[in-house]
């Protein structure tokens, strides 16, 4: 049975990492040079290296735009690019509104004892 789940569960296994950049954007901010080599079209091993040796010593991107700063990113790689790629954590969801509490007067209850 074990040799039936096997391939199953090994193309789910390699499917996985790419499933994961499918939708979203690469924070330039936080991810690792090795997930932007891997996820971002012609950004190799060494782009992704000079990316994270700018942030370093620069503080993090303020823009897209500013990836063009990074040595070897020029226009067509930021084309490339700019669709796969933010600069801070983008809520995928509206963030819920914060309700400032009312002053209610206290409710008052009465209450009636029965007699058995």
């Amino acid at each position: 049975m074990l040799k039936q789940l096997l391939p199953g569960l090994l193309a789910l296994f390699l499917l996985f990492p790419l499933s994961l950049f499918a939708d979203s954007k690469i924070n330039v901010n936080s991810a690792s040079a090795e997930i932007m080599a891997s996820a971002l079209p012609n950004i190799g091993q060494t782009r992704a290296n000079a990316i994270v040796t700018y942030r370093t010593e620069n503080g993090p991107f303020r823009s897209i735009e500013e990836l063009v700063r990074v040595s070897g990113i020029g226009p067509k790689i930021m084309d490339g690019i700019r669709d796969r790629v933010k600069v801070s954590d983008e809520p995928t969801q509206a963030e819920p509104t914060q309700v400032e509490p009312t002053q209610a007067e206290p409710t008052r209850v009465e209450t009636t004892q029965v007699e058995p």
